[in-house]
Formats: structure tokens, sequence, C-alpha cells
């Protein structure tokens, strides 16, 4: 951000004189002030890029990281302003009155977005925990679902005597039973076992009760995902809404 501000200073130089005189004035106090021109200058090493954050936000297309990277910045502000206020200067203080704190957006985004979040926004992953109720019930409800899996698999090890049996996943026959072909003639008819796929050394089933858990894994999954990214989408519009402040800010 600096580079480019001092990039249009240089093609747009100011030709007001009390602009100029104010800008000179700030670099003399910041010269005379210098160890707190160098606490600033080390704050400043936590500043994200805010004006492509924000034009990010603006567009739409904004990911968690952004956020994260808007809250470590706003983070900073605090300790930028209490250095600036400690030089106590008609200039300085004017200063400070176009430096917006936005804890409000600070804290939002704290309370919402996990620490290291992906870079996907449709995959889940991005909410923390305690954030919404619903989100934690569903989620709830998934890691259930799992264990029902769990559950599954060892019961049918106790059921069919295959200790190598065991449950798996795929795109195109999603949860199935795996079997060593070795155990192949273990599998009894009452058991429900239908064959879904024959490879080199395990056949792969399926059973009534499979196919329950996972509607109930697959069904829970997808109502996470969208609601993560529905909360997601409604977090980013609350930060739009600060948006005058946030370029304010930048500046």
């Amino acid at each position: 951000m600096g580079s480019r501000f001092l990039k249009r200073n240089i093609l747009r130089p100011l030709i007001d004189e009390n602009e100029i005189l104010y800008r000179q004035n700030m670099v003399e106090i910041f010269n005379e002030h210098y160890l707190k021109r160098d606490e600033i200058r080390d704050n400043l090493k936590a500043i994200y890029d805010l004006e492509r954050i924000l034009g990010r936000c603006s567009f739409g297309n904004a990911h968690a990281k952004d956020l994260v990277n808007l809250k470590n910045t706003l983070s900073v502000i605090p300790n930028i302003k209490n250095i600036i206020a400690e030089i106590n200067d008609e200039n300085t203080n004017h200063l400070l009155d176009d430096m917006p704190t936005l804890s409000n957006i600070k804290n939002l985004i704290e309370e919402a977005i996990v620490d290291n979040p992906p870079l996907t926004i449709k995959e889940g992953g991005i909410i923390k925990d305690g954030y919404s109720q619903i989100l934690d019930e569903i989620r709830y409800a998934s890691s259930h679902s799992s264990k029902l899996l769990e559950e599954f698999e060892e019961e049918e090890r106790n059921k069919t005597g295959i200790k190598k049996l065991r449950t798996g996943y795929n795109r195109v026959f999603g949860y199935y039973i795996e079997v060593p072909k070795g155990n192949i003639q273990d599998i009894k008819e009452e058991f429900g076992y239908e064959r879904r796929q024959t490879l080199a050394n395990v056949e792969r089933y399926t059973a009534p009760r499979l196919k329950e858990i996972e509607n109930l894994i697959l069904g829970s999954n997808e109502k996470l995902v969208q609601l993560e990214y529905d909360l997601f989408i409604e977090i980013r519009d609350k930060i739009k809404e600060e948006v005058i402040n946030l370029q304010k800010l930048s500046r």
C-alpha cells in the first residue's frame, strides 16, 4: 500500500499550500520522535494489504484467509494509535481522528473464522465452533454419524468373523464393505450383502444398514458445507457495510 501511495504522490504531487505544510510538519514530527517512529514501523510490519482485501470483499471474491489477514491488521491498529497518541501533537492528533479502530469487525472475524482456514470457501472448515448453534448441532450429527460407521464396521467383523473386513468410500460407489478374496466364502446370504465391485484382491459390498449410515453422513456433510458457506457470505457482507471506514483506515 505504501509503494502505491508513494507512486500516486510522485505522479500527482500536492499543490495546496496547507496540505504541503501539513505533510512537512508530519515528517518533521516523526523525525524528531524517532523512537516512536521505529515502534510504528515495527507494528506496520504486521499490516496486510487492506486495499486489496477490501477490493476482493467488494467484488465478492475474498476468501477466509483474507478475513484473517484483515483481523490481524485490525489487531495492530490500537497499538499504532497509542504510540501516535503518546507524541501528543496537534498534527498527529488529527491523524488519529482519521484512523477508525473497527474493533467490531475484528471481533466478528475473531469469533467466527478459524485461525488457519482453507483457501476455498465451498468445502467447509472455516467457521469456528460456538459461532453458530445450528452449525454446532449439524457438526455433532455429522461426527455422530461417523461414529456409527465405526461401530458398524466392528459389528460386521464380529458377525462375519472376518478380521480384515473394513469399510471405505469412493465417489462412484459411495460407502462399501471391503472383504479380502480369501474370506468371500464367509459371506452368508443372511448378512444381506450386495456385491458392488470386484478388484484383484478384494470384493466390495453394500448392505441396507450401511446405506442408512451413508445417507446420514452425506446428508449432514452437505448441510454442514452449505451452512458454513452461507455464514461466511453473511460475515463478508457485514464487512462490506464498513467499507468506507476501512478505506479511510487504509489511507
